[in-house]
């Protein structure tokens, strides 16, 4: 899992990057499917916060394909070890909403599809805690469903019912 990881630093290569998120999530879904002790051997050496923060900076990658794996690999991680040390849950996800909102703003397409990847993210890892972060806190819930929308079309798939029903 190390030498995983240990590809992922400033200006690694794009093909360096791919090729540890590919090696990465061949290695995940194959051991993650096996017995139930292989699986936890697997998570506790590869499924840290500090791998999950690695990860989580990949969603910000300027190649689409890495954002995508990223988002992959993370689907294999437990909760718990997506939250950093230094978060609460609900300010956690507090900060991943406020980074989705900045990123959806960029003047540059990257870091607006990163905005889609991030919210993804955010849903497919945290669907409660957002749905209480964003009722009582959401100043303009068409910004919600711009997102939603936006990310349907792009990838032909559809958010969890409660993201489009916000009282």
């Amino acid at each position: 899992g190390q030498i995983i990881f240990s590809c992922f630093f400033q200006n690694a290569t794009f093909s360096r990057r791919a090729s540890a998120l590919e090696i990465l999530k061949m290695y995940l879904s194959t051991f993650c499917q096996k017995s139930q002790t292989l699986l936890i051997n697997v998570k506790q050496k590869l499924c840290t916060k500090d791998h999950a923060k690695v990860l989580v900076n990949c969603i910000e990658d300027p190649f689409e394909q890495n954002k995508h794996i990223a988002i992959q690999c993370l689907g294999y991680f437990p909760v718990d070890s997506l939250i950093p040390e230094n978060y609460e849950d609900k300010k956690y996800v507090t900060f991943l909403w406020k980074t989705i909102t900045e990123l959806r703003y960029s003047h540059k397409p990257p870091l607006t599809i990163s905005a889609a990847y991030m919210l993804l993210y955010t849903v497919q890892s945290f669907p409660k805690l957002l749905e209480s972060h964003l009722k009582p806190n959401i100043e303009n819930p068409t910004e919600l469903m711009l997102l939603a929308k936006e990310y349907s079309n792009k990838y032909n798939k559809d958010l969890p019912p409660y993201i489009y029903v916000l009282d």
